[in-house]
C-alpha cells in the first residue's frame, strides 16, 4: 500500500467517523430519556401527552400523573413530555 492510499483512507475514516458522529447526535437530539412508572425510557422530544398515551396505552380507562401532578384528560393535548420527566400511568383498581 502506498502512502497515498493511508492518506486517503485515513480521511475516509475520519470523514466517516465525522458524519457518523454528527449524525448520531441529530438522531439523540431526537430522543430524551423520562421515567415511566419508574423505569428509565427513552421517547421522541416534544411528545403531548395525547401523543405519547395514543402510542404506549389503548387503555382509556387510565390516569396520568407527570412529577405527581395529575394531567386532566382535557389537557392532554396541550401538555407536553419534558427532559426528565417522571410521568406515572395509573389505572383503576377494584376493591374492598
Amino acid at each position: 500500500m502506498s502512502m497515498g492510499f493511508i492518506v486517503m483512507d485515513t480521511y475516509w475514516l475520519l470523514f466517516w467517523e465525522t458524519n457518523y458522529l454528527i449524525l448520531l447526535e441529530q438522531v439523540q437530539a431526537n430522543y430524551m430519556k423520562i421515567i415511566i412508572n419508574g423505569k428509565t425510557k427513552t421517547i421522541e422530544h416534544q411528545l403531548s401527552v395525547k401523543q405519547f398515551m395514543d402510542s404506549y396505552s389503548s387503555s382509556l380507562s387510565v390516569a396520568v400523573a407527570i412529577n405527581q401532578n395529575f394531567i386532566p384528560r382535557s389537557q392532554y393535548h396541550c401538555t407536553t413530555i419534558e427532559e426528565g420527566d417522571n410521568v406515572e400511568i395509573l389505572s383503576p383498581m377494584q376493591g374492598g
